[in-house]
């Protein structure tokens, strides 16, 4: 028996025991923990310890036949110096092939007669509990008193400083955002509710039937020093009854915490079912330069109210934001979606600065928080109106939507970019889904306009753009929609009342360049020929977007200053480009070899 013994430790057969067993143990820790983090089937690790403990009797027999070290395989030194040491390792080499398919015969054989039925009968477990979770779910519905959907309104500012308002309104914005990545939630998005804002709001019933929720959060921001607190109370609004009311304190820094710790109370609070997903972004353990964090509250408040003005100051405060917190990837975002919407207008910076800037802050974004929807947005956008990728932007927005079922900007944008594709159904569902979102928001109606308008439905068309000059009658864009529509129908002298309109209500330069097309097709040439001066007049820093150009010449009916302006305008990296697909004031350019070639680099008409 000592011969016995004193032969395994010659062999190293002791030490690869022991070596093997606590190398096993430490995968099998590892696996249990990492495993569920990206939610393998339980099936997988048990699969794995298995292999382990197969593995191990192999393993012995390898360190006796081979006289196995962790530095590798020692050749037999009792070998005849006159022998070859080729047959010596060939011999070694068949006995490891055996060994091999020995053990993966043991694999296979494990795996249909072990393994196998395990997962056969988890799927059918999970079968049913879907099944279960699906009745659930219609017993909720079927519920009139569950929740499951619902608005944050306007948390009021109890600071006792006016020039809070934007910190409260930025809160109100983020916990409606934590919320919203619920998917079994719907949840009215910071457009419709922040109408609400102030004492003298409508009774909470009347509000809740035209957002269409079943329960409203109010409550309060109070922000002293270094220390924010926020009330917040959960009111079933068919009954108009309070349900619960909680006070949550953090410092500054962890204010993103603060803002998911509260989200996450209200979903225990209405018993919804949270996804493990939804679970650990609820609590996470983020934390923000409080300075950071203030500047990009600020940021949103202007982009919120996007006048050239003030897309300038959200730019300006979200660069300070990363500049402040370049890990903060939520002002990249929101940097990215800024510089997107002033480059298309082109009041503030032209397409050309707005490219590649709009480009680096979505893809810092997504770099920095790859779940984060905004992130996901911010790129889907930015592929589509400037680089025309079509099935790279549809790629962003459906993580968006996996990550945040809930964004309403991210499905007002999907449904405007496939009305541009002519996908009309598809395009007309995405808009449908972003009003139920956010339906006092008059922008989603307006991006609604493309994909009725091009399938010759004109009376929805004016009805949507009615919504949205019902919704805010200070809004450029409903009557530049009117007039919009007008010059699809032909009705050219019918468009220029609608454009002067939205001119007077201090309209990017863009409105004017529409307003001499319609001059121009309804045989005004004189006044047509006078926008080219204002818009030449009304230039950024001497520059002239080529597009604004181009239409107006087009209504003039000179084909070739129309097609070297746009071409101009491809080189500038104009967004407007994404009209030519579409667009009935182009189709006199249709058959020109030149306006083909643009359409086919713009991916249209492929």
């Amino acid at each position: 028996m000592s011969g016995l013994l004193a032969e395994l430790q010659r062999r190293n057969v002791i030490r690869m025991a022991g070596l093997y067993l606590v190398a096993a143990w430490l995968i099998t820790q590892v696996a249990s923990t990492v495993l569920p983090t990206f939610e393998v089937p339980t099936w997988a690790l048990r699969g794995l310890i298995i292999v382990l403990a197969l593995g191990f009797i192999p393993t012995l027999i390898f360190a006796w036949v081979f006289e196995l070290t962790p530095e590798g395989l020692k050749l037999d030194a009792r070998v005849k110096p006159e022998e070859s040491i080729a047959p010596q390792i060939a011999r070694r080499l068949d006995r490891m092939i055996i060994a091999v398919l020995i053990c993966a015969l043991l694999y296979f054989a494990v795996d249909k007669f072990v393994l196998a039925p395990q997962r056969a009968a988890e799927q059918a477990a999970a079968a049913v509990h879907e099944a279960g979770a699906a009745a659930s779910g219609s017993a909720h519905e079927s519920d009139p008193h569950a929740i499951r959907s619902i608005a944050v309104l306007p948390l009021d500012n109890y600071s006792g400083d006016p020039t809070q308002d934007y910190f409260a309104e930025g809160i109100t914005d983020q916990v409606t955002t934590a919320l919203a990545i619920i998917s079994q939630l719907r949840v009215i998005s910071r457009g419709s509710t922040m109408q609400f804002k102030g004492e003298h709001r409508l009774p909470t019933p009347e509000i809740a039937k035209m957002l269409d929720v079943d329960a409203v959060v109010e409550g309060s921001v109070v922000r002293v020093g270094d220390k924010v607190r926020i009330t917040a109370q959960l009111i079933d609004a068919r009954a108009d009854k309070h349900l619960w009311a909680q006070n949550f304190e953090r410092s500054s820094s962890d204010v993103l915490a603060l803002q998911d710790e509260l989200a996450s109370a209200i979903a225990h609070e209405i018993d919804v079912r949270l996804t493990p997903s939804e679970q650990s972004r609820l609590t996470r353990t983020a934390s923000v330069n409080p300075a950071a964090y203030d500047a990009y509250l600020k940021g949103r408040y202007f982009f919120n109210r996007p006048s050239d003005e003030n897309l300038g100051k959200a730019i300006t405060l979200f660069e300070e934001a990363v500049k402040q917190d370049p890990k903060f990837a939520p002002a990249y975002s929101g940097l990215s979606d800024a510089y997107l919407w002033a480059a298309f207008n082109e009041g503030v910076i032209t397409a050309t600065e707005g490219n590649p800037k709009a480009k680096a802050a979505a893809e810092q974004a997504i770099r920095l928080d790859d779940a984060s929807a905004e992130g996901h947005t911010s790129l889907a956008v930015y592929k589509s109106w400037f680089q025309f990728d079509w099935v790279g932007s549809e790629r962003e927005f459906r993580r968006a939507f996996a990550l945040n079922p809930n964004y309403a900007f991210a499905h007002d944008q999907f449904g405007l970019v496939l009305g541009f594709q002519g996908r009309y159904a598809e395009s007309e569902a995405e808009i449908q889904r972003a009003v139920q979102l956010d339906p006092l928001d008059p922008q989603i109606p307006i991006d609604g306009l493309m994909g009725l308008t091009w399938q010759g439905k004109y009376q929805a068309a004016r009805e949507a753009a009615a919504r949205a000059a019902e919704l805010d009658p200070t809004f450029f864009f409903a009557p530049w929609g009117f007039g919009w529509i007008d010059i699809q129908e032909g009705k050219f002298a019918d468009a220029i009342p609608e454009f002067l309109k939205a001119k007077s209500m201090g309209a990017p330069p863009f409105v004017t360049a529409w307003l001499g097309y319609a001059y121009a097709a309804a045989g005004d040439r004189t006044n047509a020929l006078a926008t080219i001066e204002e818009i030449k007049k009304n230039s950024l820093r001497g520059y002239v977007p080529p597009f604004n150009l181009a239409i107006v010449y087009l209504g003039l009916g000179d084909r070739a200053q129309a097609l070297d302006y746009l071409e101009k305008a491809d080189a500038a990296d104009s967004q407007w480009l994404i009209y030519i697909g579409g667009d009935r004031i182009f189709d006199p350019l249709r058959s020109e070899p030149r306006f083909v070639a643009l359409m086919r680099k713009k991916g249209f008409g492929k």
